[in-house]
């Protein structure tokens, strides 16, 4: 089986659309701004919520920078994992989503990194990290203080990194989409004046005789029936784990 998670603002996607076998599905919206506009056009584009965000953290005397990120800078207890794992903690994310050293090591090897840090009177309140590729760049990994992020530090950030990614030629920075559809995260990444793409993927299954016999032998592992495993949803249902049975 073959499971595909296509992007809304890179070609190719589109050829999968009504191929025979493949089930192409929208899942959520994420966004993605336009940086060849300028930062003044996508400014008068930004929500008004978003504008005053920036505006309350320069006021407050945060400021930020924009460069690449070195070793030093994701090490254990650098500013940027302690935020971004404190974050992570403070809203219950799921536990994979803090990654050992090696990812780090990993990932500074095998792209390009770029740092945003804000920094207020107790030292960096916010930071980020930022893919670049070509003429486009991703927005991956954040975290902030609590009170930095109420006084409009992430806002800032994310509004330096654009400033730097457009220095550099970048045409469009990919934010991202939420947690859940319309949660408080996507509305923050809209209010940058971007524009909304959806979210697909694309699966298949290659090999029916296959696929259905790891399936009979996944649902006896787990003592259900395969179709407690394909109701789920899960793809491909043969990985699936049982629904949970509904409190009583």
């Amino acid at each position: 089986a073959e499971f595909h998670r296509l992007s809304g603002y890179l070609p190719g996607a589109d050829a999968l659309v009504g191929l025979p076998g493949v089930e192409v599905l929208t899942t959520s919206a994420t966004v993605i701004v336009d940086l060849a506009l300028g930062h003044d056009a996508l400014w008068a584009r930004a929500e008004g919520r978003s504008r005053t965000s920036v505006r309350k953290a320069r006021k407050l005397g945060y400021t930020a920078t924009f460069r690449p990120a070195h070793p030093a800078d994701l090490t254990d207890d650098a500013p940027f994992r302690t935020l971004y794992e404190g974050t992570m903690r403070r809203v219950d994310a799921a536990p994979y989503y803090l990654f050992a050293h090696a990812y780090y090591e990993a990932l500074l090897t095998g792209a390009e990194v770029f740092l945003c840090e804000v920094h207020g009177p107790m030292g960096v309140a916010a930071a980020a990290l930022f893919l670049p590729f070509g003429d486009l760049a991703h927005y991956h990994l954040s975290g902030s203080a609590p009170q930095a992020a109420r006084d409009g530090a992430n806002n800032l950030m994310i509004d330096e990194a654009m400033r730097g990614l457009m220095a550099q030629g970048r045409r469009a920075l990919h934010l991202g989409g939420g947690v859940r559809a319309g949660d408080a995260l996507f509305a923050f990444k809209r209010g940058f004046g971007g524009d909304v793409l959806p979210f697909r993927v694309a699966r298949s299954v290659v090999d029916l005789d296959r696929c259905g016999l790891l399936l009979q032998r996944r649902a006896a592992q787990l003592g259900c029936t395969p179709d407690a495993l394909t109701s789920s949803g899960y793809f491909p249902p043969y990985r699936a784990t049982p629904p949970k049975p509904a409190a009583s």
